[in-house]
């Protein structure tokens, strides 16, 4: 599942001061997860009330690595656009009997920890709203991230 994504002004200020200044450094890992929020505004941050984390046995933010491996898709995406997706993570329950419920956004942070730390990079809608009730559902997540010139 792929969709269209929105930077927030703290993912972007991340970048610019990791590639530019060194203020920040590249992490090891960037983080890929679920939410049931349908959208974020562009100041939201990981300690946002907006921000609803999907909960459930098993779920846990998919790391994705800080290299080509993790970031295998450049690309052009019009003639001064450039893209870059993640590569695919597949999200599954370890139960049965606690659902992932709702699902209707994913999100790309620097942390593994749902306490509010971290940068909330940007964020995305799913294409739509997905529920995993078994341990045979699942779900193909990758995110695009887009810079449009203007």
């Amino acid at each position: 599942m792929s969709a269209s994504q929105w930077w927030t002004r703290e993912g972007r200020k991340f970048m610019l001061e990791t590639t530019f200044s060194e203020k920040q450094s590249t992490p090891a890992n960037f983080y890929l997860g679920l939410a049931t929020s349908t959208g974020l505004a562009e100041d939201a941050t990981m300690a946002s009330t907006a921000l609803v984390e999907v909960t459930g046995a098993g779920y846990a933010r998919k790391a994705i690595p800080s290299s080509t491996v993790g970031f295998p898709t450049p690309s052009t995406a019009g003639t001064k656009d450039y893209s870059l997706g993640t590569k695919g993570s597949t999200f599954r329950p370890t139960s049965s009997t606690a659902a992932w419920n709702n699902i209707k956004s994913m999100f790309l942070t620097n942390t593994t920890s749902s306490t509010g730390a971290g940068v909330l990079i940007g964020w995305a809608r799913t294409s739509a709203t997905r529920t995993l009730s078994s341990t045979s559902d699942s779900l193909q997540a990758t995110m695009t991230l887009q810079q449009n010139a203007t």
